[in-house]
């Protein structure tokens, strides 16, 4: 299906309204966007088990899909790349026109390098292959939390992306050279705002790349700079530091550019 008509099916209205909606509530809202009844099952005892953390809201094809994402905003949406009525990566795509802020996750049975590239490329924060257990969805639903916590102290934990790239090497350096292609803006617009807006949306994108790439010590300044001021040559110190630790492991893993 063509993202022009995918967008047929969005209220401006709830487009506009993302953000307060996903300021305003306590719980933390998770959309599944999957057609297939025995991963549904799966999904909602995963939540169920989580409760009440998470409110869960589940979509079967990519129009429901869409308007339940703008009706609800989201704070994590686990989106299938194989949907009945068309692609889950033309769903991502319309998603990051519209609510670059958004956190979504991939579900795929058919995890070649290709679908992979096309989603780090559109902008995909993860990926899970399937068939995937119920303790391996309450690892991903931990990399991403609305409420300021402390992670651990290890600069780079390898777990978490090898956990979401099917541990093979080349998807392993997808997901590092996508924060480290991103990442600078970010770090660029927390140095030097515009505006509080400004400031806060790259915190906001610079802890989802930094929870995504198990960047812990950076995930936690910026989670700590929301409410409070930050020495910036700490920040600088400990983003520089990752860029560095990053860039080694991609070395390492000898993937050609």
């Amino acid at each position: 299906m063509e993202i022009n008509s995918l967008e047929k099916f969005l209220d401006k209205k709830n487009i506009a309204a993302v953000r307060n909606k996903r300021m305003e509530r306590e719980k933390i809202c998770v959309l599944f966007i999957e057609d297939d009844e025995a991963t549904q099952t799966l999904l909602r005892m995963t939540a169920a088990s989580l409760q009440p953390t998470y409110d869960l809201i589940v979509a079967e094809n990519s129009k429901d899909g869409l308007k339940s994402y703008f009706g609800h905003a989201p704070d994590i949406t686990f989106l299938d790349i194989q949907l009945p009525d068309g692609s889950g990566l033309d769903i991502l795509k319309v998603i990051k026109k519209h609510d670059p802020n958004s956190y979504v996750v991939m579900l795929t049975a058919n995890a070649t390098s290709i679908n992979v590239k096309k989603a780090t490329v559109f902008g995909a924060d993860g990926f899970i292959a399937k068939p995937f257990t119920k303790n391996s969805m309450k690892q991903i639903f931990g990399k991403y939390t609305r409420n300021d916590e402390v992670y651990n102290t290890d600069l780079i934990d390898r777990n978490v992306v090898q956990s979401i790239s099917f541990n093979d090497s080349e998807m392993e350096a997808m997901i590092y050279k996508s924060f480290l292609d991103k990442s600078q803006a970010y770090i660029n617009n927390i140095r030097e705002p515009d505006s509080a807006d400004v400031y806060e949306k790259a915190l906001l994108n610079m802890k989802k790349l930094a929870i995504n790439v198990g960047a812990n010590k950076l995930a936690n300044i910026c989670s700590l700079a929301k409410e409070n001021p930050v020495d910036i040559n700490i920040l600088n110190g400990i983003y520089n530091t990752t860029i560095d630790k990053i860039q080694s492991i991609v070395d390492s893993l000898g993937v050609e550019e």
